[in-house]
This record gives structure tokens, C-alpha cells and sequence, in this order.
């Protein structure tokens, strides 16, 4: 029987660890684009190709009052100031074998302002120029 904590999920951006994490769903890792796309002929023949794109996105769902939040806008504002602001995003599962992360990342706009009676939410888009990821299981 495997177990699962979220307190086992690690992410850093640019060597520090991100905190503050929204209490549901936190973290989302995809490719922006298919491995393979494929082309069926008039007559059924199908053939296929090999996508060259291996961007991806993550997207981190952090509480407003994280103090990462902080950490996301100054990377993003050094960023549009000197147009050389990538850094290296990388997390894992240690509550089991996922990984993800890329050597060059950047964050492409600040997460949106929301408030109301309660805690809320930022959301921010971090997008790699190469996403590696291994999506594994739990112990």
C-alpha cells in the first residue's frame, strides 16, 4: 500500500525552495505539446512524427500570504529589466520516483491579484525551454 504527504513534494526555483502552498492542488506539470502527431491517407496509411518541442509549463498554486511569492515577482521583475533573468526550476516526489524541472525557466507574467474575506491564491506560470519529467508512482 503505497502513502502519500504533500509535505514530501520539493520544488526550488533558481536554488530556493518554494513554500506556501495552497492547500489542494499545488503543483502542475505538463508539456506543452504532444510527443508524436500523426496523419492518417485517403487510403488508412498512417505515419506519425516526432515533435521537436519539449517545452513545458509548470504551475505552482501558492497562498497569498507565502513568503515565495516574493522570491516568483523578483525573479519575473529581473527578468523584464534585463531580458536575462532564466534560471533552473527542478522538483520531485519523494514519496516516490516523479521528477521535473529545466535548466532554463522564466516566469512570463506576475500571478494575478484576488482578494476577498479570506486567504486566497496567486497563481504563477513558470515555463521551461526543456521540461524534463519522469512521472512516476508512490512507495
Amino acid at each position: 500500500m503505497g502513502t502519500y504527504s504533500p509535505k514530501k513534494i520539493v520544488f526550488s526555483v533558481a536554488g530556493q525552495a518554494i513554500s506556501g502552498y495552497a492547500d489542494d492542488s499545488f503543483i502542475k506539470v505538463e508539456r506543452n505539446a504532444d510527443a508524436f502527431t500523426h496523419k492518417v491517407g485517403c487510403d488508412g496509411e498512417v505515419g506519425r512524427s516526432l515533435s521537436a518541442d519539449n517545452s513545458g509549463t509548470i504551475t505552482l498554486t501558492l497562498l497569498q500570504t507565502a513568503a515565495s511569492n516574493d522570491l516568483l515577482s523578483a525573479l519575473h521583475e529581473a527578468d523584464r529589466i534585463s531580458a536575462n533573468g532564466k534560471f533552473v526550476a527542478f522538483g520531485e516526489d519523494k514519496n516516490g520516483t516523479s521528477v521535473f524541472g529545466s535548466g532554463e525557466a522564466w516566469i512570463p507574467k506576475l500571478a494575478a491579484i484576488e482578494e476577498g474575506a479570506e486567504i486566497g491564491t496567486r497563481e504563477w506560470r513558470i515555463v521551461c525551454a526543456d521540461l524534463n519529467m519522469f512521472v512516476g508512482g508512490n512507495d
